[in-house]
């Protein structure tokens, strides 16, 4: 093995590793859920944000990444990101 083939293994071994923490941390947040199959995940369950400080943080974070600035509460509650926790309209 050349010292190509052995830095290339080092660095799919690293990226993996990364990975591995990212979706731990995801579990641990409550976003994904363990199957019982190993490396398998699922969603986990939408939860209601009643705070509403909280809803209006986390809808000025998704409108710079999802739409580039600016879209109505409605299109905002109806994205990926927000419908999956339920926020509420009056939040935003």
């Amino acid at each position: 093995m050349d010292e190509a083939e052995a830095g290339g293994g080092r660095k799919a071994e690293t990226v993996a590793r990364a990975a591995r923490r990212v979706l731990r941390g995801l579990v641990d947040w409550g976003a994904l859920e363990e199957t019982g199959a190993r490396g398998v995940y699922r969603a986990a369950a939408a939860r209601a944000v009643d705070n509403p400080p909280l809803a209006l943080w986390a809808a000025r974070a998704v409108l710079p990444a999802d739409f580039g600035g600016s879209r109505s509460a409605s299109v905002l509650l109806r994205g990926p990101r927000c419908s999956r926790s339920r926020t509420p309209a009056a939040a935003c």
